[in-house]
């Protein structure tokens, strides 16, 4: 059980939010267990063993190129984003003393 440090009903809020993380990962290193014992070479570990079905094969593509374009282009947006808006505020601080 957690400590609770907050008061009210946040902290039942933190307790199920920390029970379903710990029982998630859980489950994930079950999986991996599981998944462990059924690879025996690179084969088996890099095609499944060549036994993905079409719509499989297709959602593993595209769940690839959508989080690898998520992960890519959202950080460069955000840089730019962020690179000027620091490179307006260095600007105009000279400004602001006037």
């Amino acid at each position: 059980m957690l400590i609770n440090i907050y008061s009210g009903g946040l902290g039942n809020t933190l307790s199920y939010c920390s029970s379903f993380l710990l029982l998630y990962l859980l489950l994930n290193v079950l999986v991996g267990i599981w998944a462990f014992r059924r690879i025996h070479n690179t084969n088996d570990y890099l095609l499944a063993g060549q036994h993905l079905s079409f719509p499989v094969a297709t959602a593993v593509v595209y769940t690839t190129w959508f989080n690898s374009e998520t992960i890519l282009s959202a950080s460069f947006e955000l840089w730019k984003k962020v690179y000027w808006i620091l490179l307006e505020i260095r600007l105009a601080q000279p400004c602001a003393c006037n």
